[in-house]
């Protein structure tokens, strides 16, 4: 069985570090429909310039992906290493 080679993030630091950080590691940020506050504005600026596609979802499609977990309205789906695992430092 193949290893996973994609994992999801999710919160506003987290999303906002790994577009910084590792762009090209980002594949996609799922922001969250009608949630246009500063913070989300600043993590679409960030995408844009940076190559990474955004698509706006509902907050439903958001729980989905990350059920459990407060996503803040920003859920990022990275590419892995080889090993399949993305550690704080990979990120960071």
């Amino acid at each position: 069985m193949a290893k996973k080679s994609q994992e999801l993030i999710y919160g506003i630091h987290a999303v906002e570090a790994a577009i910084r950080k590792q762009p090209e590691n980002v594949l996609q940020v799922f922001l969250q429909q009608g949630r246009n506050d500063s913070r989300i504005q600043k993590i679409l600026d960030i995408a844009k310039n940076s190559g990474v596609s955004t698509q706006s979802i509902t907050n439903e499609k958001l729980k989905e992906k990350c059920p459990k977990a407060r996503h803040q309205g920003v859920v990022a789906e990275l590419r892995t290493g080889r090993s399949g695992t993305v550690t704080l430092d990979d990120i960071l």
